[in-house]
């Protein structure tokens, strides 16, 4: 099981609920502006950046001619000198991918903070395969790291195994602080579509709890949609301990 921390702000549909419809922003639309922002290797001498615009000619323009293949070096020469250049084309590159970021854990105190209005919200319990669910797409678990991920300049190759290893090295690092959210991340690449709403099973719902801070018209108005759209999902209310700073929560019977 995972599950996704949401509010009941005025903009949210209930789309999950009604058609089955999940959306995966773009990490651009992310909360935390280092998101997604590699550090660059690979091309700090001259020599690096010759030896690279080569391979790359050699295996991606292979049919140019003598000088066509010349001027081009020369462009890429000049690109790769300034590295915020590099960092451009990777930032423009990874903005392509459509990512659905998830929690492993109902009970995260930060996450309804963060996530869900301040325990004011809810959070939906889904059941997808692991690794790679027809629906979801890829998935990864979030590395935490002190620092940025490493990028070369290679990591621009086109093939499948090259595309995970990008994936993995920048859109599934995080800083440490986020490691108490222990996220799960579902990727839709380019060619899956990237960013956008996708379909899912809506069987694939499984559980709602509500935030022990909901106001009752919002439960009500969710239950309600739930009850004709989902009947089979479990809801259950969540509640502050008495004993502990943790959450406790009981099955609506």
């Amino acid at each position: 099981m995972i599950y996704k921390y949401r509010s009941f702000l005025p903009s949210y549909k209930y789309e999950v609920f009604t058609n089955g419809l999940v959306y995966f922003p773009k990490p651009s639309e992310f909360n935390d502006p280092f998101e997604c922002k590699p550090s660059i290797k690979g091309i700090e001498t001259l020599d690096e950046r010759q030896k690279w615009a080569k391979r790359y000619i050699g295996r991606e323009k292979g049919n140019l001619s003598h000088t066509k293949r010349n001027k081009m070096k020369r462009r890429i020469l000049t690109r790769l000198t300034n590295p915020n250049n590099v960092l451009s084309d990777i930032h423009k590159k990874i903005d392509t991918y459509g990512i659905y970021s998830a929690a492993k854990k109902w009970d995260q105190c930060l996450m309804w903070s963060h996530y869900s209005d301040s325990h004011r919200g809810f959070c939906i319990g889904l059941e997808f395969n692991e690794g790679y669910d027809i629906y979801m797409g890829l998935s990864h678990e979030v590395v935490y790291s002190d620092s940025y991920p490493i990028l070369t300049p290679d990591s621009f190759k086109e093939n499948k195994e090259n595309n995970t290893a990008l994936l993995e090295t920048t859109i599934a690092t995080k800083s440490k602080e986020w490691s108490y959210e222990e996220e799960i991340r579902f990727i839709k690449i380019p060619a899956d579509g990237g960013s956008k709403k996708y379909p899912i099973d809506k069987h694939n719902i499984k559980e709602v709890t509500f935030g022990a801070c909901a106001d009752k018209q919002n439960i009500n108005e969710l239950t309600d949609i739930i009850k004709e759209h989902t009947p089979w999902v479990k809801i259950y209310f969540s509640k502050l301990s008495s004993s502990k700073y943790e959450l406790t929560r009981n099955e609506q019977s």
